[in-house]
């Protein structure tokens, strides 16, 4: 079983690139921002 903290990280970073994936897909392509 994995420890806690690591559950939770992932969790984290699944939640963090859901909603930068949902981020991305809502700016349109034009007006991409520079990282």
């Amino acid at each position: 079983m994995l420890p806690l903290h690591s559950v939770v990280a992932s969790a984290r970073l699944r939640s963090l690139l859901s909603i930068e994936s949902l981020s991305w897909s809502l700016i349109p392509q034009g007006n991409s921002l520079p990282l």
